[in-house]
């Protein structure tokens, strides 16, 4: 069994959540940013740790694994409409207790500051185009979305709740002339299968893409904004995919280049379901 991520990590006082909005797929990635832009608004001009900021001091990406923003979509349900029901922050496993405390501070400091409702600690976020979103941090939910075992149990096959953003450009997924498609489909397989391992996962055994979901309530790629969002940068090939491995794979996995921001959120599917 592979773990890259502790799924106590995922629980209790480390997840934020949402009360109940209609925030979608447009909305998404906004969430996730906001959540990160409140966390280091809250902590002012100090300098935070690469685990939690994901920047090292001159301003560049960190190389090292760090905390990953990411709002919680409803799926895998007849009913589910990919509707955000909350946002966790997901914590590496090697995290060390320091820059965990600094983080459970931070936290704490934004719901006594934010407060909205000081009797439930419920806050207000809120950012760019984002509509203003109350979240309230929970231990326990009655939501599917939000329950740690949704995300965290162990697998060998996991099915996309959100599209992942690759990591290379892997050609026309479109263009059916002289087999375009299909090369550029083997090299999705092939970068997904790359962000797998880059991440300290085992290679899959087969990975199939679509535009299309593969989960219920999931929604299709042109659904979500554009990763990166940002002007002068060439957004992303983004797909859905199937990932199956040949030994057990512990949740929650993300991958992709938005995987630090809610992109690439992997469901993993029961044994019994995978047959």
């Amino acid at each position: 069994r592979v773990c890259i991520h502790d799924g106590d990590l995922l629980a209790g006082r480390f997840n934020v959540t949402q009360q109940p909005v209609n925030v979608d797929c447009e909305e998404h990635g906004r969430a996730d940013t906001a959540l990160r832009d409140a966390l280091l608004e809250q902590h002012g001009s100090r300098t935070l740790p690469d685990s939690l900021s994901g920047h090292r001091e001159d301003g560049s990406p960190t190389n090292y694994p760090h905390l990953a923003y990411v709002a919680l979509p409803f799926v895998n349900h007849e009913h589910a409409d990919a509707s955000v029901q909350g946002c966790a922050i997901m914590m590496p496993r090697a995290l060390i207790d320091a820059d965990r405390e600094v983080l459970l501070r931070l936290v704490a400091g934004w719901e006594r500051d934010r407060a909205v409702d000081p009797t439930d600690s419920t806050m207000e976020l809120a950012g760019g185009t984002l509509p203003p979103v109350r979240l309230r941090r929970v231990e326990l939910s009655e939501k599917v979305s939000l329950s740690p075992a949704t995300w965290c149990r162990a697998a060998r096959r996991f099915l996309t709740a959100t599209p992942i953003a690759l990591n290379r450009n892997p050609g026309n997924l479109r263009k059916n002339q002289t087999g375009t498609a299909h090369k550029a489909a083997i090299e999705a397989q092939r970068s997904i299968a790359d962000a797998c391992e880059h991440i300290g996962l085992p290679r899959p055994a087969s990975v199939e893409v679509s535009p299309a979901p593969m989960l219920p309530g999931a929604q299709p790629v042109h659904a979500f904004p554009p990763w990166p969002g940002r002007s002068g940068h060439t957004p992303r090939v983004r797909v859905h995919a199937d990932i199956r491995f040949t030994e057990l794979v512990c949740g929650p996995v993300l991958l992709g280049a938005g995987r630090y921001f809610g992109l690439g959120l992997c469901l993993p599917v029961p044994e019994e379901v995978s047959r």
